[in-house]
């Protein structure tokens, strides 16, 4: 009945991101801060819609000089406590 009731209240369930958001995401999170070219370059196409979802969503932001930046939402997001806790690269321990 929750579910039936949440709809009729208007409180949407959260989209899952794409996979370029999530690809967007990964490298904000480990490179940041970033550009928007750098972002591009990494990746080798377009962005922009990933990061405006992202910063739609509050997951990423722009720094005071204009640079992407993970937020305090992106850390409860991948549950983490703080960028120190993100895996390693490549998986490795």
């Amino acid at each position: 009945m929750a579910s039936s009731i949440e709809r009729h209240l208007g409180n949407p369930r959260p989209v899952a991101l794409s996979r370029a958001a999530l690809e967007v995401l990964a490298i904000v999170a480990y490179r940041q801060p970033m550009a928007r070219v750098g972002i591009e370059l990494i990746r080798g196409s377009a962005s922009d819609s990933a990061l405006d979802t992202l910063v739609q969503r509050g997951l990423v932001e722009h720094n005071q000089h204009h640079l992407l930046v993970t937020t305090l939402a992106f850390l409860a997001f991948a549950s983490l406590r703080d960028l120190a806790d993100l895996p390693p690269l490549g998986g490795a321990e």
